[in-house]
């Protein structure tokens, strides 16, 4: 699926389902979720690492700015495909992925320290979007459509851990990490 692409523009890293290949990464890299980020090139890498809770590895495009442009925990090569042609393609600006003017997603956590809120500010984008907050395994905890770029304020009681925030909109993806100590 991946051979049309120039390897100088895509690097593919795949961990498969396979529990004796998934035992020697967690070995030799000491974790079981990995980030790539590469901000010196203009390399994207797209990686999959398996979900015990679902049957399908999830899988990721990460630009070289380290922004996860997409996830998914279904397989759905077609999608991937589209989503890298179009960062690959002439009309998208790497350098500043939100100049001023441009509609660009942007979602941004402020720190709270109420007990259960979670503050959000979600901008650069119109029509509606739909805000998703997964746990590291995953799995979704809320999800939440809007209408307009907004502040929310998320009654979400999170116990301690990693949290994955996206914001999904017409215009594109956007995540940002949320990490809960109590």
């Amino acid at each position: 699926m991946y051979a049309r692409y120039d390897t100088s523009d895509v690097v593919i890293f795949e961990i498969g389902s396979d529990g004796g290949q998934l035992q020697e990464f967690i070995q030799v890299f000491g974790q079981r979720f990995l980030g790539l980020i590469d901000p010196g090139s203009s390399v994207y890498y797209n990686y999959r690492v398996p979900n015990p809770e679902a049957p399908y590895p999830q899988d990721y495009i990460i630009d070289q700015n380290g922004y996860v442009r997409y996830w998914s925990d279904e397989y759905d090569p077609q999608r991937i495909i589209r989503i890298i042609d179009r960062l690959l393609g002439p009309e998208v600006e790497e350098d500043d992925p939100y100049q001023a003017g441009r509609d660009r997603p942007n979602l941004e956590v402020i720190e709270n320290p109420n007990r259960g809120l979670i503050h959000l500010v979600a901008t650069g984008f119109s029509g509606k979007a739909v805000i998703e907050i997964y746990d590291a395994s995953g799995r979704l905890i809320n999800a939440r459509t809007i209408d307009r770029p907004m502040s929310i304020i998320l009654k979400q009681d999170l116990p301690s851990g990693a949290y994955y925030l996206l914001l999904r909109t017409e215009q594109g993806l956007t995540s940002e990490n949320l990490i809960v100590i109590r």
